[in-house]
């Protein structure tokens, strides 16, 4: 699942692709699950290394919706998703494949050390 921000400006989608070819261009079909109403976005290649195909989007996405995704070049679907948008900002760091740990806080336990 992709975790996105709800702003209408430029944001970036990273996908692991079957395919790839740089001469074709990318479109996205991304449809809100709440009105099943899919809308046709052109995205921009950024960039494609070791299978992760990396794109821009221009879309105004809506804070705690779920969204679907289609990746297509040309005819050829290349990636099929779910979007989910939060304002929120992840734990998880997925280069490390761990959770980061919050800063000392005083919540009322006492820590030995």
């Amino acid at each position: 699942m992709i975790v996105l921000k709800p702003i209408a400006t430029v944001q970036t989608i990273v996908v692991y692709a079957r395919n790839h070819d740089s001469t074709k261009a990318y479109s996205g079909i991304i449809t809100p699950e709440e009105t099943d109403t899919p809308e046709t976005k052109t995205g921009t290649l950024t960039s494609f290394t070791d299978g992760v195909l990396t794109i821009k989007f221009t879309y105004g996405f809506q804070e705690a919706r779920f969204y679907t995704i289609s990746i297509i070049s040309e005819t050829v679907t290349i990636y099929k998703g779910k979007i989910f948008v939060t304002a929120q900002t992840s734990k998880f760091n997925p280069v490390l494949n761990d959770y980061l740990e919050e800063p000392n806080v005083n919540s009322g336990w006492v820590v030995k050390t």
